[in-house]
């Protein structure tokens, strides 16, 4: 039996729905996912922050889904203490700077095929995890970044394999994909949507 779920994103969570977005866009994502919680931690117990060196993908899905879903799209805006020159141009003291991240999370020269998802681009060729520090400025960076950043990413990391470990996670029968488009209030919030979560039997790992 499965669960058709309505979301409107809040300020709070919009996080969360961006990242179950885009696993129904991707299932095969979702299917190696699923195989890398199997094979090191098994079906039948709950995943733990102890268990996340041993899922290196599924924490590349994680920083992969902060890097194309883009929401904060500028970060709170800082002051020049003191003149600067960038590039030949004054910046002056008390001037605002308001970075926008989408230049750096689809820069190419950074990204490669910044357009397509690819959790791939965060594992190097033994399969560990490597350049995800390249989306921590999501978090904002420098002596006032996000103060709750590391409790954040746990609490991403649990949700996600824990959605993926015990759920199917489908579009509703009959309906197209939903839109990976989104809107800007403050945060860049995904659409609201439907998804049908159907409970796994997890005694028999289907």
């Amino acid at each position: 039996m499965g669960y058709v779920l309505y979301f409107t994103s809040t300020r709070s969570v919009h996080e969360i729905y961006w990242y179950i977005l885009f696993l129904i866009h991707n299932p095969d994502v979702v299917v190696r996912m699923r195989k890398e919680i199997q094979e090191h931690v098994g079906m039948n117990r709950s995943v733990t922050m102890a268990d996340q060196v041993k899922l290196p993908y599924c924490r590349a899905v994680m920083y992969e889904v902060l890097r194309v879903s883009d929401t904060v799209v500028i970060p709170p805006v800082h002051t020049f203490s003191e003149d600067i020159e960038v590039k030949g141009f004054t910046l002056p003291t008390d001037a605002w700077l308001m970075p926008v991240l989408s230049t750096v999370h689809l820069d190419p020269a950074i990204f490669p095929e910044p357009e397509k998802f690819k959790p791939e681009r965060f594992l190097n060729e033994n399969g560990e995890l490597t350049g995800y520090e390249k989306v921590d400025a999501t978090f904002s960076l420098g002596p006032r970044d996000c103060l709750a950043k590391n409790l954040g990413k746990m609490e991403i990391f649990l949700f996600l394999t824990t959605l993926v470990q015990n759920y199917d996670i489908e579009n509703e029968a009959g309906k197209p994909l939903p839109s990976l488009g989104g809107m800007s209030r403050g945060f860049r919030r995904a659409i609201p949507y439907e998804v049908c979560l159907k409970k796994r039997n997890l005694i028999n790992g289907r």
